[in-house]
């Protein structure tokens, strides 16, 4: 069903799609190219920004006439819905094109096939499936808010191969002599971090790391939207000199707390620019559960 070329132009529809990490949230990364019967692409595009273009659009502006009687290619099904945009699947009728390559079928209830059927009671035809791996994975964070109506999470440890979080001071037999010789993460490894921080709409942490590594929680450089800050802590214990505390005006922080934190407390960080949230439970699994659960109402 696909050849080489077909294959050759969805990875590039993918790569482009990747433009838009961080960018388009919580949209999935779309990527489309339009092409001549021969394989000459005529035209490129991705979702660029939240509540912008479709990627589908953007490519076939490209094209503009050349695209009649192409092929488009796709790494998600076109909508058929007006949402923030008008349907895909109508610019890609007015526009002329012969064949539409998708890689991946879109699971949001008002897409979820039937941009496909129309395409093909149109009398173009569809193909399904090129690199639908790839596209599934690229959408992945858009299909679990759609599909488990909770945020897309990451779990980030650093640990040694014997089981360290820390590495022992000399004392303990171990060759830390600095603060630096302690990380177990190098250099790399936190560039990866932070590039993942940019990434991401909120980072969680429980109030041991908070008050054992005093961090910022910051994305270096910043990302395209504002991080929030998160931090687990029942009894509010989070220290008011803190590095979270004192940038609290600066950089989103949301401290959630059980029903047993001091109400003075809790005024006194909310007076630092902190964000309280409040768990009817005391254990602090269930409080993140229920914290999950909030940040998916607000679509992060």
């Amino acid at each position: 069903m696909f050849s080489s070329t077909d294959t050759l132009l969805m990875h590039r529809a993918c790569a482009l799609a990747r433009r838009g990490e961080g960018l388009v949230e919580p949209n999935p990364m779309v990527g489309a190219v339009v092409s001549s019967a021969d394989g000459k692409v005529l035209g490129e595009g991705w979702h660029e920004h939240f509540g912008s273009a479709h990627a589908e659009v953007h490519a076939l502006a490209i094209a503009g006439q050349a695209a009649r009687n192409g092929t488009l290619y796709v790494t998600l099904e076109p909508c058929c819905h007006t949402g923030k945009t008008p349907p895909c699947t109508m610019a890609i009728l007015s526009a002329g094109i012969r064949r539409v390559v998708v890689a991946a079928t879109d699971p949001f209830p008002a897409v979820a096939g039937q941009g496909i059927s129309i395409l093909q009671k149109a009398g173009l035809q569809v193909d399904v499936g090129l690199l639908q791996d790839e596209a599934v994975r690229l959408t992945a964070p858009f299909r679990m808010v759609v599909t488990a109506k909770r945020p897309w999470m990451i779990a980030k440890w650093a640990m040694t191969l014997d089981g360290h979080l820390v590495l022992p001071k000399p004392e303990n037999g171990g060759s830390g002599t600095s603060q630096q010789h302690e990380w177990i993460s190098s250099g790399t490894s936190r560039a990866v971090v932070h590039d993942l921080r940019r990434r991401a709409d909120a980072i969680v942490i429980g109030i041991q790391t908070a008050v054992a590594d005093d961090p910022l929680l910051t994305a270096r450089p910043a990302g395209p939207r504002p991080l929030i800050r998160v931090v687990l802590d029942r009894h509010a214990r989070l220290s008011l000199s803190s590095r979270l505390v004192q940038t609290a005006q600066e950089f989103p922080l949301l401290i959630a707390v059980g029903p047993d934190a001091s109400e003075g407390r809790l005024e006194q960080l909310q007076d630092k620019g902190c964000e309280i949230w409040r768990s009817p439970t005391a254990q602090s699994s269930h409080m993140l559960l229920e914290l999950v659960q909030e940040l998916s109402l607000i679509h992060i």
